[in-house]
């Protein structure tokens, strides 16, 4: 959903409001992905985007949107509170007529909100609620709904704790005297308190709205508590951190004038009340100190609300005299340096850069690379739900050693149980890092057992993005494992966070170490790779949205992701990008700065795109200082075969350049991948297959007065043309195209296009290309080899009207010497006429009869139709990527070598979605005789899939023959007899049929003979002339549309029901205006408060 802005006010109010819900749990998240870009302005103005809540009594403000412009997608996840009754969110955006720019949002998703469900029977060691429910005795009596009827605060014993809401005064606590006090305050930031989570509630507040403040500390006290050391004293309490990375809580005890810290929470944890509980151990009479801090020049808050003192503290007689922590002594550094341990001042910025800027090194001393064995760690936790990182020391659980020692004697970061109510996953963060250059990566060890999940995520503080580098999920033993993490190329400073959700299990990590990350740092491997033994000079480009996976296809028993396959030695390894992505998506491979010393060099490669629009493959250059240059490009499905890519590279002179392999997915399953990867010197051969996308591949047309152009149709304004070009079948796809109008070119004058120089091959070629003539009068294309200084010989030649619409052609041509290809344009002398041609291709096999494939070496002249609904037939052999049933062998070889044409129907999403197959023109013939055979095994009694077959002409469609459901476990044989006095082409369709569809429909072996009639018919095979009446046609026909009319009734029927139902529902409406128009109300009962296993896959802002 976008907001746009209103012409015709200064200033305009877009809100977007859900449905009417229901009870929330305190529990309760709402995540939305927002998008915030205006071109060329990194601030915005305030009140972009904000999120209200309104009930019954109340609106308040839970969320105002960032300040700054990022061309990404966020997240951002908010905390309810527990609310009552009914409900509704608003999303609104506020903007002037003169603001431009993208704001929008995408997933919006509710998670954790519906209230616990009863239960037969609850745990000794849990409160029982009156609904049935069962709630942690850790959570009973702590100031929140935890049942949802609020019986675990209503009982008896609640009464025994010491609690203070702040909704009159401080109670029984007091202020420390000192600059930056606690203020008791109600309705500004947060917009609600904790205790009733309204606007009017008391809390509170310390906090800063000018980047000009000084360093603000609060502190409060509590009463004198008597020494306690069984446990029973414990305090629960609420806080609110957000705005800036300096907040922080601490939460300590004084007793005799010592300070000692038991609890500290750091950073902007996010917009919501976060719960924290505390146990004392004290040898004395002690009191609690929360302090509050936040850094000089921040912009932050800080709140407290709802203090626990359970019935174990005893207030003592008397008081203790506290003072603060002595100031520390005075730096010699300025605000924004850091002191060395020489005494000697660098900025704050070269710190844990991965160089040395103290002369001590003192820089790069807490920079993340740890083992854990100090007590003082440099990994800050984030975490505010029931789960936290923690450093410990091995203590008999899981993992039973750590790795740096393996002994028992050892530490680790481990997974614990925290005290927080929410249900979100741990989270700890590394100090700022870098700048980074390309090798950046982090080294560790993990530990994760009984399932769970880890994850790594890069953060740029200052976009507010987060980016997924790595992640693990599910047991993977009980031995340390060694993961190397790509962190790669970060121009700015950034942070490393760790992310795991793993309630029942063990989760750890150790021995971290950050290894060739100084920007400057240059590894010298090669970009020539066969990825056998790793990535050699590639490097993941940490900008995108997904990695490229290193795998060799073995041990998958079934992938619809990867080839099951690599190029090099057929068993080696590949790189691919895996398919379980967001359709967007971009996965970029990177190298180093290249310096060439020749003046042309060939980069040549073997990829792999299989599947129904799996996306494209693209390769760029950039120079140093400079943009991205599309050199190379591939788009949809080429089959289930590696084919080979390579382009000339012509360096700029003294300029180093960069490569970038960039994979953009758009499917369903499938893959796009790499391989065997070599630069050396030299150009390349002519291109075999061009489709004009990028350049002309070496197609040249002179500098004469008549030539050849490339164009696309947005282009089209000084030459007429084709609405879109056959490639992408856009209007932004090229082509090239020669105007043949006589104002542009003398009638019988010529414009001529001739190809790079192709080696000899003395075996036969197929030329396969497209091309496109106006519809009056177009002129001629003729189309020449020229070998060695032979006189030229024509190959082909057209010069009748046609459709509107591209055609396909093939010629076989075999040389002995060098040869080129020479394409000729010849004006008739008319008005508004060209000749278009796209997707030239030269294989190394002889050309088919028309209308003939049997797929070992491609499709031939049969292609996916682009009228219908975008869902398109694949090529493959062997068996298909699908969970359904398919042919094991083709028909031409019969085995798994052998190819075939094949669609899934399980991608069809309704009862009309179709995929058509569709030949190249055929002329008009009086009887033809076309063969083919089909695959139809459908092993689910009422899963049917259904083949069409189709003449398409200028007149339009006539079904001339079909067949749905299970046919045979094997290949069965079709002959059709084909008659049309027209120009046309045979369109196969598949389709599910009535039923819901999940099989394998495939074709082979098409063959089509013209002017032949099928009278030579094995015992068997059928002869149909569908284009002949019979009464047995008539017969059929009468029974199908007595079933059509049935089941039109049984429709209707159903139809009506449901309009009567939707009438009545409206009228509900009406009758009641206050509910929300459109949606149906729920009530969030089946949402389990599971802490779930799955973690963020996109920008996250917490």
């Amino acid at each position: 959903m976008a907001a746009e802005y209103h012409q015709g006010k200064i200033t305009a109010t877009a809100s977007l409001r859900s449905p009417v819900l229901q009870e929330a749990a305190a529990t309760c998240e709402i995540r939305i992905h927002y998008h915030i870009w205006n071109a060329g302005i990194l601030e915005i103005s305030k009140g972009t985007l904000t999120v209200q809540v309104a009930d019954k009594n109340q609106t308040y403000a839970i969320w105002q949107g960032p300040h700054n412009s990022v061309y990404a997608w966020r997240e951002i996840v908010l905390y309810t509170g527990r609310i009552h009754g009914e409900f509704e969110i608003t999303i609104s955006s506020t903007r002037s007529f003169w603001e431009r720019g993208d704001l929008a949002i995408d997933d919006v998703e509710f998670r954790h909100c519906g209230l616990p469900l009863p239960q037969r029977l609850c745990p000794s060691d849990s409160f029982a609620c009156t609904t049935g429910a069962c709630v942690d005795s850790d959570h009973f009596c702590d100031g929140t709904d935890d049942c949802g009827d609020n019986s675990d605060e209503r009982d008896p014993k609640c009464g025994e704790f010491d609690r203070c809401t702040f909704e009159q005064d401080l109670c029984k606590w007091s202020m420390a005297q000192q600059q930056g006090m606690w203020t008791r305050t109600n309705g500004f930031q947060p917009a609600r308190d904790h205790t009733s989570n309204n606007r009017s509630g008391y809390f509170l507040y310390a906090g800063s709205n000018s980047t000009d403040s000084k360093e603000i500390a609060a502190t409060l006290l509590s009463p004198t508590i008597q020494a306690t050391n069984d446990g029973a004293c414990y305090l629960v309490l609420y806080y609110y951190m957000s705005g800036s990375d300096t907040c922080n809580l601490s939460i300590k005890t004084h007793a005799s004038g010592n300070v000692n810290e038991v609890g500290r929470k750091a950073g902007n944890l996010g917009e919501g009340w976060f719960r924290e509980r505390v146990v004392f151990l004290a040898p004395e009479n002690f009191q609690v100190v929360i302090e509050g801090t936040i850094g000089e020049g921040e912009m932050g808050c800080l709140a407290l609300d709802d203090l626990y003192l359970s019935p174990g503290c005893k207030i003592a007689n008397g008081s203790l005299s506290f003072s603060k922590d002595p100031q520390p002594l005075s730096s010699p550094c300025t605000k924004g340096e850091f002191l060395c341990a020489d005494n000697t001042c660098i900025l704050e910025d070269l710190v844990c850069n991965f160089q040395n800027n103290c002369k001590d090194g003192t820089d790069e001393m807490n920079c993340g690379g740890t083992d854990f064995e100090s007590s003082d760690s440099d990994w800050m936790d984030r975490s505010i739900g029931r789960l936290k990182w923690t450093p410990v020391k091995v203590n008999g659980t899981l993992p039973d050693k750590d790795h740096t020692t393996n002994t028992s004697a050892g530490h680790y970061l481990s997974l614990q149980r925290a005290e927080g109510l929410h249900l979100t996953a741990a989270k700890v963060e590394s100090p700022l890092l870098g700048p980074s250059g390309l090798a950046c990566t982090m080294k560790m060890y993990y530990y994760l057992h009984s399932g769970g999940s880890i994850a790594v995520y890069i953060i740029d503080p200052v976009l507010g993005t987060h980016r997924l580098s790595w992640h693990i999920q599910g047991d993977q033993g009980l031995d340390w494992q060694y993961i190397k993490i790509p962190v790669g190329e970060n121009t700015r400073r950034f942070q490393i966070q760790l992310i795991s959700s793993a309630e029942s299990s063990a989760a750890a990590v150790d021995d971290i170490k950050f290894v060739d990350c100084h920007p400057n740092t240059y590894l010298s491997e090669e970009v020539s790779c066969n990825f056998e033994k790793g990535l050699c000079g590639w490097h993941q480009d940490q900008s995108d949205d997904f990695d490229w996976a290193r795998d060799n296809g073995h041990g998958v028993v079934f992938s619809r992701h990867r080839p099951g396959f690599d190029h090099t030695l057929g068993t080696g390894y590949f790189l691919y990008v895996d398919a379980q992505v967001k359709r967007g998506w971009t996965a970029r491979l990177i190298t180093y700065l290249i310096s060439s010393e020749v003046k042309m060099q060939c980069l040549s490669f073997w990829y792999h795109m299989y599947g129904p629009h799996i996306g494209t493959l693209i390769l760029k250059i950039r120079y140093d200082g400079g943009n991205e240059n599309l050199l190379w490009t591939e788009t949809g499905s080429h089959g289930n075969v590696w084919h080979h890519g390579f382009h000339t590279l012509e360096p700029q002179d003294g300029k180093k350049y960069q490569l970038i392999f960039e994979a953009l997915y758009d499917g369903d399953f499938g893959d796009i991948a790499l391989d065997d990867i070599t630069l050396r010197s030299d150009a390349c051969a002519p291109q075999k297959r061009c489709s004009f996308e990028v350049g002309t591949c070496g197609f040249n047309s002179g500098d004469g007065k008549y030539t050849w152009k490339r164009q696309n149709s947005i282009m089209r304004s000084t030459i007429s043309g084709p609405g879109m070009d056959h490639t992408r079948q856009t209007v932004r796809g090229y082509y090239m195209i020669a105007d043949t109008s006589k104002t542009v070119l003398p009638s019988g004058q010529t414009v001529l296009m001739n190809s790079e120089p192709y080696e000899p091959f003395p075996q036969e070629q197929c030329l396969e290309f497209y091309y496109h003539m106006s519809t009056k009068s177009p002129g001629s294309l003729n189309i020449y080899v020229e070998e060695g200084k032979k006189e030229k010989r024509q190959v082909f030649s057209v010069n009748r009207k046609q459709e509107d619409t591209w055609h396909y052609s093939s010629i076989t041509i075999q040389t002995e010497r060098s040869w080129k290809l020479i394409l000729e344009a010849v004006s008739s002398g008319k008005d508004h006429s060209y000749i278009a041609i796209d997707d030239i291709y030269l294989s190394d096999h002889r050309c088919p009869k028309p209308g003939c494939c049997d797929f070992e070496t491609g499709t031939c002249g049969w292609s996916n139709t682009q009228s219908l609904d975008g869902y398109k037939w694949d090529w493959s052999k062997g068996e298909v990527p699908s969970k359904y049933p398919g042919p094991n062998t083709d028909h031409t070889l019969g085995n798994k070598e052998g190819h075939y044409a094949f669609f899934d129907t399980s991608l069809l999403n309704s009862e009309e979605a179709k995929a058509g197959l569709m030949s190249e023109h055929l002329p008009a013939t009086t009887g033809s005789c076309f063969k083919f055979w089909y695959h139809m095994d459908f092993s689910e009694q009422f899963h049917k899939g259904k083949l069409t077959m189709k003449l398409y002409t200028s007149a339009g469609q006539l079904t001339i023959w079909s067949i749905e459901g299970h046919q045979s476990r094997g290949w069965l044989n079709k002959k059709i007899l084909v008659e049309s006095p027209v120009e046309f082409q045979i369109v196969f369709e598949a389709t599910k049929g009535i039923w819901v569809g999940a099989g394998t429909i495939a074709l082979d072996d098409i063959d089509y003979t013209e002017g032949e009639t099928c009278e030579a018919v094995q015992a068997g095979d059928q002869t149909e002339n569908p284009t002949k009446k019979s009464n047995t046609g008539v017969v059929v026909t009468s029974v199908l549309l007595a079933i059509a009319l049935l089941v039109l009734a049984l429709l209707g029927i159903r139809y009506c029901l449901k309009k009567q139902k939707h009438q009545e529902s409206i009228s509900e409406s009406l009758e009641n205006p206050d509910r929300i128009q459109g949606f149906d109300n729920f009530v969030f009962s089946t949402d389990q408060e599971n802490i779930i296993a799955s973690f963020p896959t996109d920008n996250t802002h917490y």
